[in-house]
This record gives structure tokens, C-alpha cells and sequence, in this order.
């Protein structure tokens, strides 16, 4: 479940090929924040006995069932909580991750998650319960959202969550900020090397991009 620090990764590799000192100065401006989000989502799962008292015990597994529901503990879920430098595995469309954070605890992702795709629980289960499901759900605390503000695209469940993701709604404004700010002074410091023929070729290429509407 990785926070995406999303639009450097094409950036970083292309200095990581052109000067190493570039690469290593942008990169260490996103670990410091990084490590900021995940010390601060570990803060944010429940000590034991503030969740259903149900939820400390593994479940007995059912048939047909390939695991059984993970029992909750605060110590396992925070220890879940992971900072990585990446870049991860590259995904199908050959993306990979830098600067991530993901919840890699079973029943951490389970506090994260659960109601995200249905409010109401998904009926039936091992429970003899009908409605266990959606007490569940009703005794965690409300998803937050952490889409962007103002990015582009509808907003879909799979930027909601309760740990990870309330952290992230809160701190993404200025982590942005300051991967922008450690960017530009990347460009400038790498523009300023170039040679004055090199120099002008990217001011004309920014030009033709602004003269349509690109920025």
C-alpha cells in the first residue's frame, strides 16, 4: 500500500545518468518527509483495547478460506509501518515507485482499509453474525480521503484509509511543495552547467511549451 511520491521518478533517473551529486541532493529531500509520514501514521492505529475486543484472537479458519481473519495488536501493526527508499518493482506499465510508504501488516491493512469498498461490510463471512461485518466497520473511525485538492480526475476509494492515508491528506501539501522547490533547484543548478548553446535549446523548448498552454 505505497504513498506515490508521483512525476519525480522520470526526472530522477535522467539525473541519476547525468550527474550523481544532482540525483543524491533530490532524493534526500524526499527521504527526511517521508520518514515524517510514516512515524506519524504508526501513531495513528489504536492501542488493543480500543478496538473490538473480538478482533485480538486469529479467527479459526473456515473451509475454503486461504487464511484465516489476522488477530490485531498495536506493536505488529506500527512494526508494519515501512519507509522505502525504492525505487520499488516496476508495475505492468513500467512505472516504478521512489520515496514510499506502505502498511504491509495484515490486520494493519485490514484498520486501513476495511469499509473502503463497501460502507456497509460485505454479508455473510465465518461469522455466525449476519451483521458483523458492518459493526466492524461502524466501530473503526471514518475513512479520510486523501486525494489531492485539486488534482485532476474523480476522486475513487482507493486514496481513502484511516492510518496511512489520514496522515498522507495531511502532510502531502507540504511535502509537494518541497519536492517542487528541490526539483527546481535541481533544474537551475543543472541548467547553469550546461553549455550557452544547450541553454538556449531548453529555453526555446519551454517557450514552445508555454506558447501552448503547457506549463
Amino acid at each position: 500500500m505505497p504513498v506515490v511520491v508521483n512525476g519525480v521518478s522520470q526526472f530522477l533517473k535522467a539525473l541519476r545518468e547525468i550527474e550523481d551529486d544532482t540525483f543524491d541532493n533530490v532524493k534526500a529531500r524526499l527521504k527526511t518527509p517521508m520518514i515524517r509520514v510514516a512515524a506519524l501514521t504508526k501513531n495513528e492505529f489504536p492501542d488493543n483495547k480500543s478496538v473490538l475486543s473480538g478482533w485480538l484472537k486469529t479467527a479459526q479458519p473456515m473451509k475454503g478460506q486461504t487464511r484465516p481473519f489476522p488477530a490485531y495488536d498495536q506493536a505488529k501493526a506500527q512494526a508494519g509501518v515501512k519507509y522505502k527508499l525504492g525505487p520499488n518493482k516496476k508495475n505492468r506499465s513500467g512505472y516504478a515507485v521512489y520515496n514510499y510508504v506502505s502498511n504491509e501488516n495484515p490486520a494493519g491493512m485490514i484498520y486501513e482499509w476495511a469499509g473502503r469498498k463497501n460502507a456497509h461490510g460485505t454479508p455473510g463471512g465465518a461469522s455466525l453474525n449476519p451483521n458483523a461485518s458492518a459493526e466492524f466497520i461502524d466501530a473503526l473511525p471514518p475513512l479520510f480521503d486523501a486525494t489531492l485538492a485539486g488534482s485532476v480526475g474523480r476522486r475513487g476509494r482507493r486514496n481513502k484509509g484511516r492510518a496511512l492515508y489520514k496522515v498522507w491528506a495531511k502532510e502531502q501539501g507540504p511535502i509537494y511543495a518541497d519536492i517542487q522547490k528541490a526539483l527546481n533547484e535541481a533544474i537551475t543548478a543543472y541548467y547553469k552547467k550546461m553549455p550557452l548553446e544547450r541553454q538556449r535549446e531548453v529555453i526555446g523548448f519551454y517557450k514552445g511549451m508555454r506558447s501552448r498552454g503547457v506549463r
